[in-house]
């Protein structure tokens, strides 16, 4: 979203090939308007009001796909034992394109149970409802929050999957279908962390 520097909304875009100095935006609709871009995505109806869409940047890709960390997190979380989701895009250890990974706190004690039985049904589950699913899953036992009581995924993001317990990673079929999660041991992430030393 792009509001004026009054606080008045005149128009949202997702694409802003316009001069951009920090968060202001110019001459968006005339020559030496100023606006400031919230990082927000909204969404209007045909009677002009205004809904939130989703965050700018808040997307991943997987196959060649744009895929919505948001509406991969509401799919999450409808899977049974899962309290709470976060899903955002990380590098790739080789390519270093932006990647999905799904960091969720299940419910109650669970996660000290949780066997690759449950995970593996979670893998089953996202492939018959999604075609982008994330590329790295994270289970931990409890999910940094903002102020605001909403997952801090900037500390998600900082904090990655090298180096991190209880991460799985997507193993592709062949053909480029989804797989299973496996967890990723030091030596997994010490042959990923090489490959990307080479690249």
């Amino acid at each position: 979203r792009l509001c004026n520097r009054s606080g008045s909304v005149d128009h949202h875009f997702t694409h802003m090939p316009y001069p951009i100095s920090g968060n202001l935006v110019r001459g968006v609709l005339n020559k030496g308007d100023v606006f400031e871009s919230t990082g927000d995505i909204m969404a209007d109806d045909c009677s002009g009001q205004l809904s939130f869409v989703r965050r700018a940047g808040d997307n991943f890709r997987w196959q060649n796909k744009n895929a919505s960390c948001l509406e991969l997190e509401e799919l999450i979380l409808k899977f049974r034992g899962v309290r709470c989701c976060a899903v955002y895009p990380v590098p790739h250890p080789v390519s270093l394109h932006r990647v999905g990974m799904a960091a969720v706190e299940l419910l109650g004690d669970m996660i000290d149970t949780v066997t690759e039985l449950w995970v593996n049904h979670l893998s089953l589950y996202l492939s018959h409802h999604t075609d982008t699913p994330p590329s790295f899953l994270r289970l931990i036992r409890s999910l940094p929050l903002l102020e605001t009581g909403k997952p801090d995924k900037q500390t998600l993001r900082r904090e990655g999957w090298e180096g991190v317990e209880g991460v799985y990673r997507l193993r592709e079929r062949e053909g480029g279908e989804e797989g299973w999660f496996y967890q990723l041991d030091s030596c997994e992430m010490s042959r990923e962390n090489s490959a990307e030393q080479l690249r």
